[in-house]
C-alpha cells in the first residue's frame, strides 16, 4: 500500500486556548505516531502565535492566511446591500453574521480546491474547539485509502427544517438539480427523508470529517452543483446554508452508501458536545443527559 498523501486541516480566526489544547490532544492521541502535516488556515495569526503553536511539536505546520470572512468578495453576482439585508434577517434571509456565512461557503467548496491541498489526496478537518479525548489505535487515512472510501464522519446532527429558514429551499433546490441532471435520488431520499418522504433535517456533524480531495476535484458535477446553489440560488448568503447541509446533499447525490464511513469508535468532542465511542450519540457533557441522534 502506497503512503497516504493526507493532511490535517484547521480553520481559525486567531490563536485561542482551545486551539492549543486541540493540537496537544491531536498530538497525544494520534499524530505523535503518524506525523501527518497540519495546515492551519487563518485570518489573523501573528508571528508570536505561530511560534507558540510550532513549539507544541504537533507535526509539521503550514500557515495559510485568508482574506477575512467579514469582507465580501468582489464577485459580479453579489449585491452587497441585499446581502446585508439577508444577514439582518430581512428580505426572506436567515439572520447570521456575514463571516459565518462565508465560512460555511469556504468549507463547502473553496477548501477542497484550495492550492494548499494540491499535494494531498485526503484531509481531516478539525475546528479550533475540536478535541480527541482517547487514543486512536489505527490510521483513519489509511483505512479510507484501503477501503476506497470518499467521506468519513463521526456523528450526525439535527436541524429542524420546519423551524430554520432555508432548509426546505435547499431540499427543493437539490431535488430540482437531481432531476435536471438525471441523477438517482434513491440514496438521497434514504439519507435525508423520513418514511413520509419529508426532509428530516439530519446532517453530518462535520467539524469532524475526513474527505477524499481528489474524488471531489475530479467529479464532473461537484462544482456545477455548488455554483447552482451559490450563484443561481444564492443560498449560502441568503439562507446561511451550512457546509454540513451541503455535505449531506452531495453524498446523497454523488456517493454510494459503501463509500461513506462512520468512524464510531473514535472518542471526539466539539466544544461541549461529546461523541461517545460505539455509536452516533452526542451528549452535552459526559455527566449530562444525552441528546440522542439517529444514524442515517
Amino acid at each position: 500500500m502506497d503512503p497516504v498523501k493526507a493532511a490535517i486541516v484547521y480553520l481559525v480566526k486567531n490563536c485561542t486556548s482551545d486551539l492549543i489544547e486541540s493540537l496537544k490532544a491531536l498530538h497525544r492521541y494520534f499524530n505523535a505516531q503518524y506525523d501527518y502535516p497540519i495546515l492551519i488556515f487563518h485570518e489573523e495569526l501573528t508571528d508570536d502565535d505561530k511560534k507558540h503553536i510550532d513549539s507544541l511539536k504537533s507535526g509539521s505546520i503550514t500557515y495559510i492566511q485568508l482574506t477575512p470572512f467579514d469582507q465580501l468578495p468582489n464577485l459580479p453576482h453579489l449585491d452587497p446591500q441585499l446581502i446585508q439585508k439577508w444577514c439582518e434577517g430581512k428580505e426572506g434571509g436567515r439572520k447570521a453574521r456575514l463571516g459565518y456565512k462565508q465560512m460555511c461557503r469556504f468549507y463547502a467548496y473553496e477548501l477542497l480546491v484550495h492550492p494548499a491541498l494540491d499535494s494531498f489526496d485526503y484531509y481531516w478537518r478539525f475546528d479550533d474547539d475540536s478535541f480527541l479525548y482517547a487514543p486512536i489505535d489505527y490510521d483513519p487515512f489509511a483505512y479510507m485509502q484501503q477501503n476506497q472510501l470518499i467521506y468519513g464522519y463521526r456523528s450526525v446532527e439535527f436541524e429542524n427544517p420546519r423551524e430554520i429558514v432555508g432548509m426546505q429551499e435547499l431540499w427543493s433546490a437539490t431535488k430540482t438539480f437531481a432531476k435536471a441532471h438525471k441523477l438517482s435520488r434513491r440514496y438521497l431520499k434514504k439519507l435525508c427523508t423520513n418514511w413520509k418522504g419529508r426532509y428530516k433535517g439530519f446532517n453530518y456533524y462535520n467539524n469532524f470529517e475526513i474527505n477524499n480531495i481528489t474524488f471531489w476535484r475530479s467529479h464532473p458535477l461537484y462544482k456545477v452543483f455548488f455554483d447552482y446553489l451559490d450563484q443561481d440560488q444564492m443560498g449560502f448568503y441568503k439562507y446561511r446554508w451550512g457546509d454540513s447541509n451541503f455535505r449531506a446533499m452531495i453524498t446523497g447525490l454523488f456517493l454510494r452508501p459503501e463509500q461513506v464511513h462512520h468512524f464510531k469508535e473514535i472518542a471526539y468532542r466539539h466544544n461541549d458536545h461529546y461523541s461517545i465511542p460505539g455509536g452516533d450519540r452526542i451528549v452535552y457533557s459526559l455527566e449530562g443527559n444525552p441528546f440522542e441522534t439517529t444514524s442515517f
